[in-house]
Parts: C-alpha cells; structure tokens; sequence
C-alpha cells in the first residue's frame, strides 16, 4: 500500500513537472505596430505609456519586453527579448530610434578591463576582525 502510494507520489509530481509556464518581463509590446512611425514623445507615451527605464543624463526612453518558457525551477528558456531605445532632441522630438532583439545580443563586445580586488588576499583574520580597532580618545577639558 506504502509503495503504491509513493509511485503514485512520484508521477503525479513527474507529470507536473513536465507543464510549460509562459512569463513575460516588461512591457508585453505587440510587434504589428511601427514604432519608427512615432514622430514625439507625447506620441510615444500615449501609444506605449510610461517607459521601463530613462536615462538620467540624456532623457533616452528604454522599452523592454521579454518572453521566457520554464519547465521546472531549473530549466528557463529566454524565448523573446524585445529593447526599443528612444532618443529625443530639445524640443521632445524622436530623433532616432533602436530596435533591439535577442539576436543583437550576440554582436555585445564585453570588455576584458577588470578592477582590481583587494578584498580577495585579505587573511581569514583579517576578514572577520578587518573593522574592529580601538576606541580613538577623546580630548576632554576639566576646569
């Protein structure tokens, strides 16, 4: 009775790791639209809303949508990746708009430049007591 119970355990647990869950990140941004054929910004808010991301220095609009396909916790499949960068002149016109996809992805140059890290070569001691020192002294004044 005990084992039957357990294999029963055991494929329902298997048949419900097999279903597919769909996830979107972002924006979920229809792809029939022609977003080159916004002209200002105030178009562009009515058409998509408030962006995910704007720079702070060059007031550049970031538009992202993402589609991912699991199976269990470990397996996570990115299915779709969309990014629309919007940049805009003085007068809050489009000036020039970037459609990036997962494709795009592949031709990112990383930079081999790395910082230094100290922290590494610290001692087992030194890591754990590195913040304790001694109580520097106060100056006091007696009259």
């Amino acid at each position: 009775m005990i084992i039957r119970k357990t294999i029963l355990i055991f494929i329902l647990l298997f048949i419900i790791s097999c279903t597919e869950k769909i996830t979107y990140t972002g924006l979920i941004i229809d792809e029939n639209i022609n977003y080159n054929e916004i002209n200002n910004k105030d178009e562009l808010l009515k058409l998509l809303g408030q962006p995910n991301y704007i720079d702070p220095i060059e007031n550049n609009f970031y538009y992202f949508s993402e589609k991912n396909i699991s199976k269990n916790r470990l397996t996570k499949k990115t299915v779709d990746r969309l990014i629309l960068v919007y940049y805009f002149d003085d007068e809050n016109n489009i000036i020039n708009a970037k459609k990036l996809n997962l494709d795009d992805e592949k031709n990112i140059d990383i930079s081999k430049n790395r910082i230094k890290n100290d922290l590494i070569k610290k001692g087992l001691i030194e890591k754990i007591f590195g913040g304790v020192s001694t109580q520097p002294s106060i100056p006091t004044t007696s009259e």
